[in-house]
């Protein structure tokens, strides 16, 4: 793409102002600056990027999820991941205003902005090989790439290493209806995926979503899922159980509306609860106790315990994909 002088003085001119507070349990404030003046009619796309090794932190018993936004009155873009950004992205003068860059917990911090040339989007997000692997997700799939944690993620991606590529389509703090209109553009970037794994629903509870809005979005989802990939491997994946001090019952809704959605579209599911639990499902506070770090994200032993769980239900399921 062609780039733009302009645009870039606005970015070698504009401040980058990051704050985190150790242990917060509010949110973290970040302003980026943009001291550019514009001519009328005159626009500049501008591209807040993450520092990924912030990403990977420790998680915190008071924190759940983080997310990334930036905002001129109305919400303009919000991007979990910082290299992705909401397709249709409106460009606006920025001329001399104060943009709000929003971290909840430690996850993003801007390391860059980046400009285009008025008119111009963002520049297109890397192909994807075909027949890979997509990762749909919240936090506790974009958290599973932490190699120091044995990110169930990381590890699936060394499993298939030379066969498929693994892609983490995790969001932290995305709920069903923050996913619902991102996943057919996410999805459209796949040709022929070998498999699609959708694991969704503990940001749901904890942020008090109805449960038959989550139902809903679920459907939704699946059809969308079937629609774009017919042929593909689909796996539905419940939202894991929680710490005991984390009201396990309401979770077990999310998980049991899950379970029911996939007899009712005839969609294969891993049930986490199982997995964590045993054949039962039966709650166990003290066993969650040793597959958690905090209240829902899993420690080492639970991303070691929830790959086993995949694996396992690949190789049975689909042995001609087994890792």
């Amino acid at each position: 793409m062609t780039s733009d002088t302009t645009c870039a003085t606005v970015c070698s001119a504009s401040t980058s102002l990051t704050t985190y507070i150790p242990g917060a349990s509010v949110g973290v404030n970040s302003t980026i600056l943009f001291n550019r003046t514009s001519g009328a009619g005159e626009a500049c796309c501008c591209e807040a990027r993450t520092f990924p090794a912030a990403f990977l932190q420790p998680q915190r018993s008071n924190l759940l999820f983080s997310s990334l936004s930036i905002t001129l009155g109305d919400r303009i873009w919000k991007s979990a991941e910082g290299e992705r950004i909401i397709p249709n992205v409106r460009a606006v003068d920025y001329a001399n205003k104060t943009l709000s860059l929003n971290c909840l917990y430690t996850g993003w911090i801007a390391s860059s902005i980046q400009c285009v040339r008025p008119g111009n989007t963002f520049p297109p997000i890397p192909s994807i090989k075909a027949g890979s692997i997509a990762l749909v997700g919240d936090s506790i799939t974009r958290y599973a790439e932490a190699r120091s944690l044995a990110g169930w993620a990381v590890n699936l991606r060394a499993a298939y290493k030379g066969k498929y590529d693994v892609i983490n389509e995790g969001n932290p703090g995305w709920t069903t209806t923050d996913y619902l209109a991102e996943l057919g553009p996410v999805l459209k970037r796949y040709v022929s995926p070998t498999l699609i794994t959708l694991l969704l629903g503990t940001n749901d509870d904890v942020q008090n979503w109805p449960l038959e809005t989550y139902r809903a979005n679920l459907y939704r989802m699946v059809a969308t899922v079937k629609s774009l990939h017919p042929t593909a491997r689909f796996l539905l994946m419940t939202p894991p159980p929680p710490l005991a001090s984390f009201d396990p019952a309401k979770m077990n809704t999310f998980r049991q509306a899950m379970l029911d959605v996939a007899v009712g579209t005839n969609t294969n599911v891993l049930d986490t609860w199982k997995v964590f639990l045993g054949p039962t499902a039966a709650y166990n506070g003290t066993t969650m106790s040793f597959y958690l770090g905090d209240f829902v994200h899993l420690n080492r032993n639970g991303n070691v315990k929830l790959l086993q769980g995949l694996t396992e239900y690949i190789e049975t399921t689909w042995p001609e994909i087994s890792p």
